[in-house]
């Protein structure tokens, strides 16, 4: 279980940048159909006769926005703990490891620009 628990905070990073990036190309399609709404709309108010129709189709899974990410070692430790009538220390134990994860990666540099260092705290936190 412990190892799960690094694995998952060396992959923190890649699914918060894949969340990052998911969320902002889907910003980047709404403001996209909302122009091409608008210039459809202004099309109709100014007398134009023609038809415009668009078809919307999304990709809604990629092969490089999937990522394979096992999950079973927190279910099985979880069940166990249950089993044996300890889910309070497991559920303790859990959020206390998570919670030293997220404050080592919350100490950032001063020494790097703002940017440079924040992005991958951004990224860790959405992961």
């Amino acid at each position: 279980f412990n190892d799960w628990l690094v694995k998952i905070r060396s992959t923190a990073k890649e699914i918060g940048q894949l969340a990052i990036g998911q969320a902002s190309s889907a910003r980047q399609r709404e403001e996209e159909l909302r122009g091409r709404r608008k210039q459809a709309e202004e099309q109709s108010r100014s007398g134009v006769r023609e038809c415009v129709y668009a078809l919307d189709t999304e990709d809604t899974e990629d092969a490089d926005s999937v990522l394979k990410f096992d999950i079973t070692p927190v279910y099985r430790a979880h069940h166990i703990q249950t089993c044996l009538g300890l889910q309070d220390q497991f559920r303790d134990y859990y959020y206390t490891n998570r919670q030293l994860q997220l404050n080592s990666d919350l100490q950032i540099s001063s020494v790097q620009p703002f940017l440079e260092s924040h992005q991958f705290f951004f990224a860790q936190i959405a992961g």
